[in-house]
């Protein structure tokens, strides 16, 4: 989490200023939230249940699945159906949720070069 928060600090900061010089230090875009979504039409709900476990699983928050408001007869879905399961992250779980997935990545990126090279 440190390193992101570096990252961020020092380096991204640095070139917005430089790049924009007119924006104010406090017009820097950051991240707030990260919306993690799964749908899908015609979805049983089991299935969904499913996906809204792994999403719980890899982020580590409580989900919540939405119905449909209106009918979609082009995509045959009813109204009151059940169609995505949503997780929003702020804040903490954020920064935490990108530090794993960077670990996860360059993880991967890393053997993927290894097996490459060879």
């Amino acid at each position: 989490m440190h390193f992101l928060n570096y990252h961020y600090n020092n380096i991204i900061k640095y070139d917005f200023l430089n790049k924009y010089s007119n924006h104010k230090k406090l017009q820097v875009p950051k991240i707030k939230k990260i919306c993690l979504t799964f749908t899908k039409s015609n979805i049983e709900l089991k299935e969904l249940f499913s996906a809204l476990f792994a999403l719980e699983f890899i982020s580590k928050q409580k989900g919540i699945i939405s119905k449909s408001n209106k009918p979609q007869i082009a995509l045959k879905i009813k109204k009151g159906e059940f169609v995505s399961c949503r997780l929003i992250l702020r804040k903490k779980k954020c920064t935490l949720f990108w530090k794993n997935y960077f670990i996860i990545f360059f993880q991967k990126l890393n053997s993927l070069t290894v097996l490459f090279l060879k």
